[in-house]
């Protein structure tokens, strides 16, 4: 990889996460938790997660959910 955070491996939950903030390097793509009382640099890809928090709540509420996003194709 280059540190082109568009040419990403999917890392389940976390993708989909407001807590989530991608760092990127020269050589490497990291996802940092900004959540407190979670491991700052989480083992991927993330199935379940008790800070979970959906960046785009659906109407009517939503949970985590223990399925993550389809591939994203670049």
């Amino acid at each position: 990889m280059t540190g082109d955070p568009r040419r990403r491996v999917p890392i389940g939950l976390c993708d989909r996460c407001v807590h989530q903030r991608i760092v990127p390097t020269s050589r490497s793509i990291f996802t940092m938790c900004e959540a407190e009382g979670m491991p700052r640099y989480p083992g991927v890809p993330v199935m379940r997660c008790r800070a979970f928090t959906p960046r785009d709540e659906p109407a009517g509420g939503g949970g985590a959910q223990a399925t993550p996003p389809p591939p994203a194709v670049r």
